[in-house]
């Protein structure tokens, strides 16, 4: 008998129980099913005026939903509807801005259904530093002499010590150039070092960007002068070939914008902007039978050009930035020549915050 009691009791228990929780349950999820068709339809509607309304009601039914759940202890289900109102309010406000600016408008994908301004793109920033090569067209060096062979007589014969140097090195008396052409210095050459330096700037979606950089490399001019010595047993005349050189720092910098042809991993592009490139010669020497001739350096000198850059970039994993590309520009090979075209080929591999 006492059986029975505790059973008919524990029936009764669930049967009144039961009903006053099932509700509760239902109404909670009745109103999460609500809100998100409600979060759907802000995306789905034409106007942002009507976006705006559907996420309203959208956020208003979120928080129901969350403090529902938090009713029965839910907790994990009232904090993900809380953020689910946060982000309906954020993008309720957008749209109302862009109800009142009929500014947006004719940009059209900004008011599309799947256009989702709670996370809007960002501007990104990118540092890359970068190595490569410099290529001219031609040596560009017809105006290097610049008087550099009165410059070597001036060296060698205003200064008796290094002129009896001379002297005693070949034996005996000299003069620069032959006996059936005056002297002039020939044959130049121009070696370049590696480009060293880095790139950085706004990719300001992922089509745009806007992008400095700065970098240096070294050069050589060398070229080369005829000698005339004599023998000094015979007194007969003997030819030998001098050399000139110049060591040159430069510096090249950029600023300009360009567009990606695609927006995903793989990112061809294209260019343009402003260049500027600036040399500063150090001291030039000539070199004959193994004695070293300081002469006067050279000064300094720079240009500006529009410059044109393409190439390909690859987002790797994570915030690497893998980059190939090449810029035409313009500049100087000494200071009265005019501007020659030149080319740059570089690989960078950096960070894209």
């Amino acid at each position: 008998m006492k059986n029975i009691i505790i059973t008919t009791a524990l029936f009764l228990l669930a049967m009144f129980s039961s009903p006053a929780l099932m509700p509760a349950q239902e109404t909670a999820d009745a109103l999460q099913s609500a809100a998100e068709a409600a979060y759907d339809r802000g995306y789905t509607a034409e106007k942002p005026a009507d976006q705006a309304k559907a996420f309203d009601e959208a956020a208003g039914l979120f928080e129901k939903a969350a403090k529902a759940y938090r009713a029965e202890g839910r907790e994990e289900q009232a904090k993900s509807a809380e953020h689910m109102a946060g982000l309906a309010r954020q993008n309720a406000e957008h749209r109302r801005k862009m109800a009142e600016n009929a500014f947006f408008g004719p940009l059209g994908g900004l008011t599309g259904p799947g256009y989702k301004l709670y996370s809007p793109p960002r501007a990104q920033v990118y540092l890359l530093p970068e190595a490569g090569a410099i290529y001219s067209k031609g040596d560009g060096l017809s105006s290097y002499d610049g008087g550099g062979i009165e410059q070597l007589h001036q060296s060698i014969y205003s200064d008796p010590a290094l002129l009896e140097q001379l002297f005693n090195k070949l034996g005996g008396e000299f003069f620069i150039g032959t006996f059936s052409a005056p002297a002039t210095l020939g044959d130049f050459r121009q070696e370049r070092g590696l480009y060293k330096g880095i790139s950085g700037g706004l990719l300001l979606s992922p089509r745009w960007q806007v992008e400095g950089s700065l970098g240096f490399h070294q050069s050589r001019i060398t070229a080369r002068f005829p000698l005339t010595a004599f023998s000094p047993e015979t007194y007969e005349p003997y030819s030998l070939e001098g050399k000139v050189s110049t060591e040159t720092r430069h510096t090249e910098a950029g600023l300009g914008a360009a567009y990606n042809f695609a927006a995903g991993a793989l990112r061809p592009f294209a260019g343009l902007g402003l260049h500027y490139s600036a040399a500063r010669p150090g001291a030039t020497q000539a070199h004959i039978a193994g004695v070293a001739i300081d002469m006067e350096q050279q000064e300094a000198f720079h240009a500006f050009s529009p410059y044109l850059s393409g190439g390909l970039s690859w987002k790797a994993a994570g915030p690497l930035l893998l980059r190939v590309s090449g810029k035409a520009f313009a500049a100087k090979s000494a200071p009265s020549e005019k501007n020659s075209l030149r080319g740059m080929l570089a690989i960078g591999l950096g960070l894209l915050l």
